[in-house]
């Protein structure tokens, strides 16, 4: 039988292993894999094939983790294929799959044509959600607010049809508030305000940039020109790793705004993505983990480490079936706020304190 005073006093005694220990221990089933520190947002998925891609969604979901992103960077991509293989294996997850305007698009036709491919993947799609991706620079005439216009006709056909024809998934937009260049940053907020305007934004994903001023200064700017107030907005987030930080020093991502600071290293990059994740927690904002994502215990880990530095975390949890939880909030009691001051690697040594006096 396990020895829980002992887990307990290395949890106490040992900071830095307890990290480690709580990933191996939800993994082992000793913590649920609902607890505090496996609650930790969305997780964007990279995979080789779709094997793959199933065992990688089975390690995610042993952490507690549910909802995923999925990322369309070719036209051969089988975005509905590998939702459905993420249903097979997890039937309930929360799936986001992207959509780049770029790579879907028929052949040698106009923005007509490109609609009604668009209407008829959303048509057979089982995700969640679907983010719009038109990518950085110059805005083609195939764009963002020209699909979300077509969706939103759409819905408005569908409104009247004796037959119910509504586009299930809900549609999500992305938006970097992260520009540099003012007139760049006027730009972009111009183009966020005209895909609202549309109606059929559900959810915005920040892209991650590292000036939290200009993450503020963005936050607000969607609080004040959302029409509608339940616009969720869920925000992306690097690991700082060594090998993260050599990548993008060797080929960074265009429309990706990374400081000196951040670049210089993980010690420095780490209280950058702490900052962040603050930031995201006081304006209720999704986490969304890319680049590469979660792959391995090591990664997680990390991850785990960033959530117990911001020790006034409140996390959700799933007790029983009086508190459950799901990642789409549909139903169920949510529990109580915790106390500011208790952090989740507290709260969790406390649980196993709890149950080592009922073992004895």
């Amino acid at each position: 039988m396990l020895n829980f005073s002992l887990l307990l006093s290395l949890f106490i005694c040992t900071p830095t292993v307890s990290m480690a220990m709580t990933a191996k221990m939800i993994r082992e089933g000793i913590l649920p894999s609902s607890s505090p520190s496996a609650a930790a947002g969305r997780v964007e998925l990279f995979f080789k094939s779709p094997s793959e891609l199933k065992d990688r969604i089975r390690f995610l979901r042993s952490f507690g983790i549910s909802s995923f992103n999925l990322v369309n960077k070719d036209k051969k991509d089988k975005m509905d294929t590998w939702v459905n293989s993420i249903r097979e294996v997890y039937p309930d997850a929360d799936i986001c799959a992207h959509y780049s305007l770029k790579h879907n698009k028929v052949p040698r036709k106009g923005i007509e044509s490109h609609k009604e491919l668009l209407l008829e993947s959303l048509k057979h799609s089982n995700a969640d959600e679907i983010l719009l991706i038109s990518g950085s620079g110059d805005k083609k005439a195939w764009n963002a607010v020209e699909a979300l216009n077509a969706v939103s006709k759409a819905n408005n056909r569908s409104q009247t049809a004796t037959v119910d024809t509504t586009l299930h998934p809900k549609m999500t937009v992305a938006y970097n508030p992260y520009f540099p260049s003012q007139r760049d940053q006027e730009d972009e907020n111009t183009r966020l305000k005209e895909k609202l305007a549309t109606g059929c934004v559900s959810k915005i994903y920040l892209q991650f940039g590292t000036d939290t001023d200009c993450l503020r200064k963005g936050l607000e700017f969607i609080k004040k020109n959302s029409i509608k107030s339940d616009i969720a907005v869920a925000g992306s987030l690097f690991l700082p790793t060594q090998k993260l930080i050599a990548q993008q020093k060797f080929r960074p991502w265009n429309g990706v705004f990374l400081s000196s600071n951040f670049l210089s290293g993980p010690e420095e990059a780490t209280a950058i993505v702490t900052e962040i994740i603050r930031v995201y927690k006081a304006n209720d904002v999704e986490m969304l983990w890319e680049a590469p994502g979660i792959r391995t215990e090591k990664d997680m880990e990390t991850l785990l480490k960033l959530l117990d530095a911001t020790g006034d975390i409140e996390m959700s949890e799933i007790h029983d079936e009086n508190n459950l939880v799901n990642a789409k909030g549909e139903n169920h009691k949510r529990i109580p706020a915790r106390d500011k001051g208790v952090s989740a690697t507290k709260r969790q040594r406390k649980r196993i304190a709890e149950r080592s006096e009922q073992k004895a």
